[in-house]
């Protein structure tokens, strides 16, 4: 079956007037697109998107305080798109523990809060049944050091969401989830697929083509604080990297996490001074 299935693809792809081909655009007159510039306010957007298999209405502002990338793509049962979108997604575990931080402060805390409770116990038990009480109560006093424990090695659970983005209606995104891979869909999604019927959400962003009417092959990083970090911008026919676009992910982290630039090489945690990191030593 897959055999005839390829020649299908095949040939459908050798025609030139195969609408969803995703073909190289042809020369045209110029267009100019209006993007939203880096580090200003990404622009507000709600819409209806497929979340499970459901219809759920989402905006901009459920990520606020997470990392976020917006995926566009033009459209629904091509060939191209899904293979990005699929790599994306099913990587996206990847984009949500990179973007989880650690409090500089967890371990200095923990101590502090470890002195506390071994100072309270000593004051109110003679030290000679201090150790007959922890044997006695083990589990109550366990269970007090796990929780100053959780509450000093918190996590600030910002996270990176994906949201893909197409001018396709729901009906057609659902669809096309609902599809299984074998058969050309996209199957189990673990990222919310928006619709942006009305093209508002392209227009806004300045990757929408009016004259096709679809979505150019944009990807937005936007911060926790909705800051536009990062644009990229393709051609319908070239799809994106997963690898790349973490890359970048990760550098955003890095600055936001200590303040300075990021070297264009490992990415560790480096012993920042005032100094700044020495770039030719990395």
């Amino acid at each position: 079956m897959s055999t005839t299935f390829d020649s299908f693809l095949r040939s459908k792809i050798e025609q030139s007037d195969f609408c969803c081909s995703e073909q190289p655009q042809k020369p045209r007159e110029p267009e100019v697109h209006v993007v939203p510039a880096l580090s200003t306010t990404a622009p507000a957007w709600s819409g209806t998107a497929i979340v499970n298999l459901n219809m759920k209405d989402i905006s901009l502002k459920d990520y606020k305080g997470k990392y976020l990338i917006m995926l566009f793509y033009p459209y629904d049962f091509t060939f191209i798109c899904p293979t990005e979108m699929i790599q994306f997604n099913d990587r996206i575990e990847e984009f949500n523990k990179l973007g989880i931080t650690t409090h500089p402060l967890c371990s200095f805390l923990f101590f502090y809060h470890v002195i506390i409770i071994l100072y309270s116990k000593m004051t109110h038990f003679l030290l000679s049944f201090i150790f007959f009480y922890l044997i006695h109560d083990i589990k109550k006093f366990t269970k007090l050091l796990k929780f100053h424990f959780n509450q000093c090695y918190f996590k600030l659970q910002t996270g990176c969401e994906l949201v893909a983005i197409s001018t396709d209606s729901p009906y057609t995104h659902l669809a096309w989830i609902s599809t299984p891979r074998k058969q050309g869909g996209l199957g189990e999604m673990r990222m919310p697929v928006l619709s942006d019927k009305n093209q508002s959400i392209s227009r806004m962003y300045g990757i929408l083509d009016e004259e096709e009417g679809v979505s150019l092959k944009g990807l937005f990083i936007i911060d926790k604080n909705q800051l536009i970090r990062h644009i990229t911008i393709n051609e319908i026919c070239l799809a994106r990297s997963v690898n790349e676009t973490l890359r970048i992910l990760e550098a955003c982290k890095f600055v936001d996490e200590f303040g300075t630039t990021c070297p264009a090489g490992p990415r560790e945690r480096l012993n920042i001074t005032n100094n700044g990191p020495n770039y030719f030593n990395i």
